[in-house]
């Protein structure tokens, strides 16, 4: 994992406070970049020489810290497609109250 990327991570809280009640993993990282452009953009091009596609990576990166908070529940893996076009699944996370 790059710096840059773990700089973009320490944000993820913050975005979790600006989700709705329950959102998935791709929903969040469209609310993550929208609201920390510049560590986004940082983090991408920080992964661009890596073998697997740099969105790829995020979006894996975040749906294991997203997995690991203790202020979300990890719902029912629900069928949609990636930003890059894939048919994938992507667990519903739900805020705790």
């Amino acid at each position: 994992m790059t710096e840059e990327l773990e700089r973009l991570l320490t944000r993820v809280d913050d975005v979790v406070d600006r989700m709705p009640a329950s959102f998935n993993t791709y929903e969040f990282v469209q609310k993550l970049a929208l609201h920390h452009q510049g560590a986004y953009f940082a983090a991408g091009h920080s992964l661009a020489s890596q073998p697997l596609p740099a969105l790829k990576l995020i979006h894996r990166q975040v749906g294991e810290v997203l997995g690991e908070s203790d202020r979300l529940i990890e719902g029912a893996h629900l069928a949609c497609v990636t930003p890059w076009g894939e048919t994938a699944s992507s667990p519903r996370w739900h805020r705790k109250a």
